[in-house]
């Protein structure tokens, strides 16, 4: 198995999907093309790839990385977990999307290894918590955790990219905090943002400022994001129509559901469904 070329120092994942998969006994399609890149990051099991002319089988401590438009061709072995990653390259300083050039220059396509497995069991553990959470912060977190295992595979080659640092969420705000738990368990079912902020004791226009101020997001944004990711979730793990989804997510119909969908991913959740099955 030929490792692949170190990239120039400076690149980072940048993320648009996180998905996990559990003792999974076979995929759902044998292969599969995508828009972004990706990479299969194996918590337990195997399975056998084929991308372009690299083939071989991937266990614990691999990731396999497939660029775009290419032919990713897999076979389960043993019932396998693993984090699926959509992402694109970018640049450390400027953010500059380089995904254009990054299958021709030196970018990993196909299998790489890590080494300090005590460091990645705790970056996976980290990865599965932050997945299972419904908390404001699960994108950022699942986004720095790839980081890491990117920062940990530049590191044992010797070459450390661009300083990195976690941004951190801000300043605690019991009030905001508050605020999220009770839309987080309230998110998929009919809701009114103006009861969660008189049971609060405020004005929603008093819990928008703070909440948008700590978080980035305004209320009604959180309940968006978290609506989608049960959204996508659901899209890719079950066989249940838009209009069923739509009803596990708190919205009125499947019409409505697709319309925000849209917006959200630039693509109805039936081509999301198909462009992101493995």
């Amino acid at each position: 198995m030929n490792q692949p070329h170190l990239p120039i120092s400076g690149y980072r994942p940048d993320v648009t999907l996180v998905h996990r998969w559990q003792r999974k006994e076979k995929f759902s399609s044998f292969e599969s093309i995508h828009s972004d890149w990706l990479v299969f990051v194996v918590e337990d099991g195997s399975f056998h790839y084929r991308i372009g002319e690299e083939e071989g089988s991937a266990s614990f401590g691999d990731l396999v990385f497939c660029p775009p438009q290419t032919v990713f061709r897999r076979v389960v072995i043993s019932p396998v977990t693993l984090f699926v990653v959509f992402f694109n390259w970018r640049r450390w300083e400027e953010g500059t999307d380089v995904t254009g050039q990054a299958a021709s220059s030196g970018f990993p396509s196909g299998k790489i290894s890590l080494h300090n497995t005590g460091r990645l069991m705790s970056t996976l553990e980290l990865m599965r918590n932050a997945y299972l959470s419904d908390n404001l912060w699960k994108t950022r977190r699942l986004t720095h955790y790839a980081d890491d295992l990117w920062l940990q595979y530049c590191g044992e080659q010797g070459t450390p990219p661009g300083s990195f640092q976690e941004t951190p969420p801000g300043p605690e705000d019991k009030l905001v905090r508050e605020a999220a738990a009770r839309i987080a368990a309230g998110a998929f079912s009919p809701m009114r943002l103006q009861d969660v902020a008189a049971a609060l004791g405020t004005s929603l226009s008093t819990l928008t400022k703070r909440f948008k101020k700590i978080s980035g997001c305004t209320p009604m944004q959180y309940v968006t994001r978290l609506r989608m990711e049960k959204a996508k979730t659901l899209l890719l793990e079950t066989g249940l129509t838009v209009d069923q989804i739509s009803e596990c997510c708190g919205y009125q119909n499947g019409f409505y559901l697709s319309r925000v969908f849209i917006r959200h991913f630039g693509m109805p959740p039936a081509q999301f469904r198909k462009s992101h099955s493995i």
